[in-house]
């Protein structure tokens, strides 16, 4: 079931924009008074051919049973489990999906996969600058909802996360300046002013993923080994004292000393 969950989470977006992609038509005036629809990523591919639309067929199955099948079951499949087990059975069942997650945010992974599901949609189905418009106002309104929410338990990672959705947020605005500069000059120094960004983004999350993940590693594991030998040092005491404590006299009196024959020897009726 955990890996399930994991190839779903991380293949969904690449394999849903590419089952959408098929449907995604374009006309196109061949000769005067004739257009022709050729589908968009592939412009050799005739629409209105035999071929194209018995590939249709499957390609509609793939998309019922696998784009559409997955977000509903990430809601209402999610939703129904939750309220049917206790949470320590429902993230047991749900590990991956509920990692770091709050109690009361179980949904936000169904949530996450609608918002894929949208701008996959979005992004194969309009053209510009319609796509960039409505890519904008989605994510708008998801990075508002992550805001509010915080559905991760750790501070750093509701951080993280808002970050990362603001700046998606901030480069589609961008997006937006390139198509109303019309100087060559302004035009390169905002494509500049962009991968700059992008790159001290990228090495942000670099350094915090070093120092919170390899780092932090780190140190519990020097602290585990930290750990292990005072316990050993600890059981040595224990052992030493209550061997002290066999050997001790009958009489109450606890002989001092490390394991010689004044250590740890009971004294003799002779001696006594």
């Amino acid at each position: 079931m955990i890996a399930t969950q994991i190839v779903v989470f991380f293949c969904y977006q690449s394999a849903s924009f590419t089952t959408f992609r098929i449907f995604a038509c374009r006309t196109i005036n061949v000769a005067e008074g004739v257009d022709k629809r050729y589908m968009r990523a592939d412009l050799s591919v005739d629409c209105d051919s035999d071929t194209y639309q018995r590939m249709l067929i499957f390609c509609a199955l793939l998309s019922i049973f696998y784009a559409a099948l997955i977000p509903f079951v990430s809601i209402f499949g999610v939703a129904g489990m939750r309220h049917s087990h206790t949470w320590d059975y429902f993230k047991l069942y749900m590990s991956f999906m509920m990692y770091g997650i709050r109690q009361d945010a179980w949904f936000w992974q169904g949530v996450v996969v609608v918002r894929k599901m949208i701008c996959i949609s979005i992004l194969v189905f309009t053209e510009y600058p319609l796509n960039g418009n409505l890519f904008a106002w989605v994510m708008a309104i998801f990075t508002a909802a992550q805001l509010y929410v915080q559905p991760f338990q750790s501070k750093r990672h509701n951080l993280l996360e808002s970050i990362g959705l603001i700046l998606i947020n901030l480069f589609a605005n961008m997006a937006f300046l390139f198509r109303l500069i019309t100087h060559d000059f302004a035009h390169d120094v905002l494509v500049y002013v962009f991968f700059v960004m992008f790159a001290l983004c990228c090495l942000a999350f670099g350094y915090d993923f070093f120092h919170f993940w390899v780092v932090t590693h780190m140190q519990r594991n020097v602290t585990a080994r930290r750990t292990v030998r005072d316990d050993d040092r600890l059981g040595i005491k224990d052992i030493m004292k209550e061997m002290d404590d066999r050997n001790a006299p009958e009489g109450g009196g606890v002989v001092k000393g490390g394991g010689s024959n004044k250590a740890g020897r009971v004294p003799k009726d002779s001696e006594t």
